[in-house]
């Protein structure tokens, strides 16, 4: 075999070894790239994750300030709560009043096993009671009947100063305020939520 042929041989070995080993570098550098793309993508999708988690967190839903009436329905009566408004400043008193309507065409009636005709109770924002209407209230063993004729109705109301069991103001956040009727036959409750708001600073002249 001549010199030039041995030549022309070791340059075609030496081509084709230099091209597996390209092919081999740039077979671990696309794999490497493409196990970066997809942490990267991870790593976006967790900052993205923790961003919205913490937007939720920290979020506040406002809930429109109007007048809430709320009502239940039991062979033509019809029991309503209503509040003046969603939203209060502190110490507020707040008013419920409780409406029992008859809006058939006949005659009804309620009956009540003592004097207490309704109960309204305030829960906080992990609906524990934290006030009660009835509970130092003494009423009398009886029973006792409300007649309510075609279109009639009768009324209570119940002040809530915001206060707790002990007589302290509640802290500014969200409540449920709990309304029912306690008659015999029917004994419908209704639940409304309202927000009190934090006092605002007001600076003093000195």
């Amino acid at each position: 075999m001549s010199d030039s042929v041995r030549t022309k041989s070791r340059r075609e070995r030496k081509k084709s070894s230099k091209g597996f080993f390209d092919k081999l570098i740039d077979f671990i550098l696309s794999r490497w790239l493409r196990y970066l793309f997809i942490i990267g993508v991870i790593l976006i999708g967790f900052m993205f994750l923790g961003e919205y988690l913490f937007l939720q967190k920290n979020s506040k839903v406002v809930i429109p300030n109007e007048p809430i009436n709320k009502s239940a329905a039991f062979d033509n009566l019809v029991f309503s709560v209503g509040i003046l408004k969603t939203r209060f400043k502190s110490k507020e008193p707040i008013s419920i009043l409780l409406k029992v309507k008859n809006e058939g065409s006949s005659k009804k009636a309620l009956f009540f096993t003592s004097s207490q005709k309704f109960d309204v109770s305030v829960l906080n924002s992990a609906k524990a009671e934290i006030w009660r209407w009835s509970k130092d209230k003494l009423f009398t063993m009886a029973i006792e009947e409300i007649p309510l004729n075609p279109q009639d109705e009768t009324f209570f109301e119940v002040k809530w100063k915001q206060n707790d069991f002990n007589g302290q103001i509640v802290p500014p956040g969200t409540y449920y305020i709990v309304s029912k009727c306690v008659s015999s036959e029917w004994q419908p409750v209704i639940e409304v939520q309202i927000e009190i708001e934090p006092e605002k600073n007001v600076k003093r002249k000195t």
